[in-house]
């Protein structure tokens, strides 16, 4: 089952600040599509984040919802009643790919003449551009040890008391000379120096058993630089952040190739995961987009196929329109930014408070 959560500010004549008591309410949390009341306990008392910032979450009765809230606060005495549309999650099918050719029978009809794979073709650019300059494909990637780029293999079984290990290749520049730490199945070992292929190791490092590993094992090291699998059809185009998950801590990073950040300082840890929020853009060669993106943007890259086809002096679908096409089209981009800065944000509910 998913589950909804929203975050509400309290400002003040703009300041962030506690409601009487410490006590933001839901009082009423209203489904859009049926006009029914969600069942909750009611007032729910939402809870303290930090100063000024309160939070509440409900199981979704169904997926793809609208919900039309009601909250109250007591602010010097004086109660006030807010109404907040808040959107549920996005379904399973939500996330799902849409082949951009669905859009094609509300272009066509506009364009008399104009061969149909051209018209595939804008609406592939359209969409990287839509995406790259909205920054509207946010994606979280999860990340491990087993995502690390660089590996090695183990050319020979080692015991669980050995204090050598042989590599198959020498990695060169790419492992240290000395003092750090690989993995081998669940064990960490830490090197003590490294000659070519040969290292010499202290095994069982940092709490984890030593085991008997087999030949050709994969050795993994370089517990700072991973590679990220994106959505399959599209190309990242920006980090956004690496966060811990084991520590909820922000990690500094930088993107040294496609698909590949590294992190200031290594992590070395089994427990640790790291979540990356990556923003996409469709491939070059791809023609499909997430349902949901197509749903709610689709007619923005309608207007921007119109715009850049009609323009196109001396053929048959030319049309002076397509200046009107492409302030559309620039104004959707306008919106879907202002979108997703909202969303990026808490909404906040803002007073200002009459003194007397």
């Amino acid at each position: 089952m998913s589950t909804t959560q929203m975050t509400k500010e309290l400002r003040v004549d703009g300041v962030l600040t506690d409601p009487d008591g410490n006590l933001m309410e839901l009082t009423n949390l209203l489904r859009t599509d049926t006009a029914t009341t969600v069942t909750l306990s009611y007032p729910v008392a939402m809870t303290k984040d930090e100063v000024g910032i309160y939070y509440t979450s409900w199981d979704d009765p169904d997926i793809n919802l609208t919900y039309y809230a009601t909250i109250v606060v007591t602010v010097n005495g004086i109660e006030y009643t807010f109404h907040e549309t808040v959107a549920g999650t996005v379904g399973a099918e939500g996330l799902e790919d849409t082949e951009l050719s669905t859009l094609l029978p509300t272009i066509i009809p506009y364009l008399p003449s104009c061969p149909e794979p051209l018209i595939q073709q804008q609406l592939q650019l359209i969409a990287r551009d839509f995406c790259k300059h909205t920054e509207i494909w946010q994606e979280v990637v999860e990340l491990d040890y087993t995502d690390l780029a660089n590996t090695a293999v183990l050319a020979a079984e080692i015991s669980a008391a050995a204090t050598t290990a042989t590599l198959t290749s020498d990695p060169g520049y790419l492992m240290p000379l000395e003092d750090f730490v690989i993995m081998i199945g669940t064990e960490q070992i830490y090197v003590t120096s490294r000659s070519g292929v040969t290292l010499t190791v202290t095994r069982g490092y940092d709490s984890t058993t030593a085991a008997i590993h087999t030949i050709s094992s994969v050795i993994y090291y370089d517990f700072a630089t991973y590679d990220m699998a994106v959505t399959a059809g599209s190309s990242l185009y920006k980090v956004v952040s690496v966060v811990d998950l084991a520590t909820s801590s922000t990690l500094a990073y930088s993107l040294t190739r496609e698909n590949t950040i590294v992190l200031a300082a290594p992590v070395v840890s089994l427990d640790e995961t790291l979540a990356a929020t990556v923003i996409s853009i469709p491939a070059i060669t791809n023609s499909d987009m997430p349902n949901w993106l197509v749903a709610r943007y689709g007619d923005v890259l309608r207007t921007g196929v119109l715009g850049n086809l009609m323009r196109q002096q001396n053929k048959p679908w030319f049309s002076q329109e397509w200046e009107v096409y492409q302030k559309e089209y620039q104004s959707g981009k306008g919106e879907a930014i202002s979108e997703l800065m909202t969303d990026r944000s808490p909404d906040p509910i803002r007073l200002i408070v009459p003194s007397f």
